[in-house]
């Protein structure tokens, strides 16, 4: 199978690519960052012998985040878009002011995000996932987007990427239509 980023060398120009690598390095840095912050709290005695099968768990969760975006995730991250872009679930997620930062990005920024605009992305994000989440017996979706939907941060990751690569699929009030 082929990576996100080989899909991207052949479908879309280097300014999207290098927003769509910046974006992977914040995302990262931004785990990280939460998972430096998780460490740093008390554990209660109950907390601090963890058994080993979750430990192994976690251990391949975190192998699997790491990795480019396969093809077939990137095909299903296309479906589920086609039903948020139908649904309109993006268009009146953040409030005014928020969609305003957001717009800007997508009209003058992309080649450089701040963490403000990567913070307000993530909620979006975030919000969208939930909702499809809370809706997915009414979307039908194959075992295939299921699978891709199960793990949140790599769907996030994948919506983020099609968004990236095919633009009309940013919503209209991010300034889809513009770009």
């Amino acid at each position: 199978m082929r990576s996100s980023t080989f899909i991207l060398s052949q479908d879309t120009d280097q300014h999207t690519a290098n927003s769509l690598r910046k974006f992977h390095t914040h995302f990262k840095e931004c785990k990280a960052g939460e998972q430096s912050k998780q460490s740093r709290r008390p554990r209660s005695s109950q907390q601090t012998s963890e058994p080993v099968h979750n430990q192994d768990l976690k251990s391949q969760i975190r192998r699997r985040s790491s990795k480019p975006i396969n093809e077939n995730d990137l095909i299903c991250a296309i479906r589920v878009m086609r039903k948020v872009k139908k649904t309109q679930m993006l268009e009146n997620i953040l409030d005014k002011y928020e969609t305003k930062i957001v717009r800007y990005f997508f009209e003058k920024e992309m080649s450089s995000p701040s963490h403000h605009v990567m913070r307000l992305l993530h909620k979006a994000l975030d919000m969208c996932w939930e909702k499809i989440m809370d809706d997915c017996n009414q979307f039908h979706f194959s075992n295939d987007i299921l699978l891709l939907l199960s793990e949140k941060e790599n769907a996030k990751a994948c919506l983020f990427d099609v968004m990236l690569v095919y633009p009309d699929f940013i919503p209209v009030s991010w300034a889809g239509p513009h770009i």
